[in-house]
């Protein structure tokens, strides 16, 4: 039963407040309520975690989220005389104290393995893709894509999964399925996820050269030779389509390499430039309530036209909470790769799936920000660094002990006239 409730309450937090499991409606209500209802009760939880011991580093941490919280609330009573002036301003705050409250869970209750994730967001894709039918108006282009950015950015869990399996089971069946979730997530052309993806797999094959991964071996031949041969395949495929499309696509794509001479890219280039500046004025703990009056709005023109929102987790966070917010955020999630990396000579497929998903996430901060689900595998990947069983020595298992003992050798030896009787 407690295992029970353990996984129900991790299904929660890993998935319930991303509009994923709600047809992929980015305006889903519930999943704006869910949001809501995690700070509501997570919050006054961080006060109840303080009983506990964490490792001192995440102490430091959670000590600094109460009192920042705290804080929000005496600064919203001094100057706007309300308890809470803006809910918003508290609760992003709060956010990446979720990854805490996951640990403890994990701890307490027991996490269902990533295998069951991988599945999990396979159930929801096909789901929200095939049975709503929202893959068949894709028609590659940005404009008509069916997947958000954060919601794609799941796909780094399936991916660095099968990945993981076919270095080290070496299966055919598992290179094609990591092959078809990275070109799934290519031709969904959200840039921040591709260039996190591939970063997830170079980490990936850079712990397989450093000899993290038991019994890793990337056949390089056979890879390529897949690759290649599915290329082929889909050449009369690709030739079908308009060129001028094709063209387009790819041209898209490549804005990853020139984002200051892309349209979306430069109007966040210029997002962050014109941000900057109101950094620079608060460094330290950044704007809070006088930054929600003002609103996210921009001294272009058309740029109301294009939204509003602030990107980039890294200029959010700078903005709204300055340095203070921002160390806290990366010392969680730096503290947690650390640990991950360094408390254990050889890794599970977990903790190798939730490290490259961490880490890879870093990258699409450049350009998003954070799904809350996010803070939630963070706290995952502390359970897995802390807590869970590590992986077995591969080379212990190989080896059998010896039997020293004098009757592996032929005769019992007399120890007492030194001849064999």
């Amino acid at each position: 039963m407690k295992q029970k409730i353990g996984k129900a309450l991790f299904f929660i937090i890993l998935f319930a407040t991303e509009a994923m499991c709600y047809g992929g409606d980015v305006e889903s209500v519930i999943a704006y309520q869910m949001n809501n209802i995690l700070a509501v009760f997570g919050i006054p939880f961080l006060f109840i975690l303080a009983l506990y011991r964490f490792p001192a580093i995440y102490n430091f941490v959670l000590y600094a989220l109460i009192i920042g919280t705290i804080g929000l609330i005496f600064e919203s009573l001094y100057t706007y005389n309300q308890i809470l002036y803006s809910p918003f301003v508290v609760k992003r705050f709060f956010y990446c104290g979720v990854a805490l409250i996951a640990y403890f869970i994990a701890v307490k209750l027991s996490p269902f393995p990533i295998k069951t994730a991988v599945w999990l967001i396979f159930l929801f894709f096909f789901i929200n893709q095939i049975i709503l039918g929202k893959i068949f108006t894709y028609r590659l282009t940005p404009e008509t894509r069916t997947q958000e950015a954060s919601e794609a950015l799941f796909m780094i869990i399936p991916f660095t999964y099968f990945f993981v399996q076919y270095l080290t089971k070496y299966k055919w069946s598992d290179l094609l399925k990591t092959i078809a979730v990275f070109t799934y997530t290519v031709l969904l052309m959200h840039r921040s996820v591709i260039a996190s993806i591939t970063f997830s797999a170079l980490l990936i094959i850079g712990l397989s050269v450093l000899g993290r991964i038991p019994n890793s071996r990337l056949q390089i031949r056979r890879s390529i030779g897949t690759m290649l041969l599915l290329f082929f395949l889909a050449a009369p495929i690709i030739t079908a389509i308009s060129p001028t499309r094709v063209q387009a696509f790819v041209e898209n794509i490549g804005g990853i390499f020139t984002p200051t001479e892309d349209e979306t890219g430069s109007w966040r280039y210029e997002q962050t430039l014109y941000y900057w500046k109101k950094i620079a004025e608060r460094p330290v703990f950044g704007w809070r309530y006088e930054g929600y009056e003002e609103g996210e709005v921009m001294e272009n023109d058309g740029f109301s036209e294009k939204g509003t929102v602030i990107h980039s987790q890294y200029i959010d966070l700078l903005y709204n909470y300055g340095l203070f917010g921002l160390m806290l955020n990366l010392i969680i999630i730096v503290a947690t790769l650390w640990a991950l990396y360094k408390r254990h000579r050889y890794m599970t497929i977990d903790q190798l799936v939730l490290f490259s998903y961490i880490a890879g996430a870093l990258v699409f901060g450049i350009s998003y920000q954070f799904p809350v689900c996010y803070w939630s595998f963070v706290g995952l990947g502390m359970y897995h660094a802390f807590v869970a069983t590590p992986a077995p020595d591969p080379y212990a298992e190989q080896l059998a002990p010896m039997d020293f003992s004098y009757p592996q050798f032929g005769q019992h030896y007399d120890q007492h006239s030194h001849t064999r009787i």
